[in-house]
């Protein structure tokens, strides 16, 4: 008996403190930030081949506390809410294009970074973030002398990370990461003799930079001279030598 009521007794407690609720312990306060999205092109870029295929409203948005880590993301701008509630304290937010390719034609890549602010309790924040150009642009243009005096001409131009080959026929321009770009270009034309000779002009773009168009001149002083390139920087007065060992010669035999 004493044991059946000593089970009544444990039965009773179990259930009277099942029903018992876990406080909630207190709400951190929070405020609201508004994000703001840009497209910025630089006057150092050139026409409007450099605007991108996205609009700002397909750019990838992320939310960052103060030591980096990710707070929140949104795949599209277009799919952030008017007002995002977020804990007090600092963040910064980062957009992109979502397209950072190591080298591509015809695909320029955008980014932009906030500075680190600070969200106050109650308050109603706003932030822009200015997307910019984020890689490089390169062209290549082959001179007349070139078309005529060459029966074939490509120029190879790579980085560490890819690289994109420009035929002869090529007009797109070519965007990379800014790493050092080494330049080959091959010449290909019929001697007298009926024999096939080619030509390597090889160079170096040390530290090309984001928002720079670099367009690359491949020349020949006609079949006989001596055949070389030159590269032109937009924004800058066009010229030889900008960018380090730019210019390269060699003897055509």
């Amino acid at each position: 008996m004493k044991s059946c009521l000593l089970f009544c007794i444990t039965l009773f407690a179990f259930f009277l403190g099942s029903c018992q609720k876990e406080e909630p312990g207190p709400e951190k306060p929070k405020g609201l930030l508004k994000v703001n999205i840009g497209l910025f092109i630089n006057v150092n870029e050139v026409n409007s081949n450099l605007k991108s295929t996205l609009g700002a409203e397909d750019f990838k948005v992320s939310i960052l506390n103060a030591a980096g880590e990710e707070v929140l993301l949104f795949e599209k701008a277009s799919e952030m809410p008017a007002e995002i509630e977020l804990e007090i304290g600092s963040y910064y937010v980062t957009a992109n294009s979502n397209n950072n390719l190591p080298a591509a034609f015809e695909n320029p890549y955008y980014y932009g970074e906030s500075g680190l602010f600070t969200l106050i309790a109650g308050s109603s924040q706003t932030v822009s973030v200015n997307c910019e150009l984020a890689n490089t642009m390169v062209s290549v243009v082959y001179s007349d002398n070139v078309k005529s005096n060459f029966t074939n001409y490509v120029t190879t131009i790579s980085s560490s990370a890819g690289s994109l080959t420009f035929t002869s026929s090529e007009t797109r321009a070519g965007y990379f990461q800014p790493l050092p770009l080494n330049i080959s270009a091959t010449l290909t034309r019929q001697k007298s003799d009926g024999s096939i000779e080619n030509i390597t002009l090889t160079g170096t773009i040390a530290s090309p930079q984001p928002k720079k168009h670099y367009e690359i001149h491949v020349d020949a002083a006609g079949g006989n001279g001596k055949v070389l390139f030159h590269g032109i920087v937009s924004g800058r007065q066009p010229g030889r030598g900008l960018v380090g060992p730019f210019d390269q010669t060699n003897p055509a035999s």
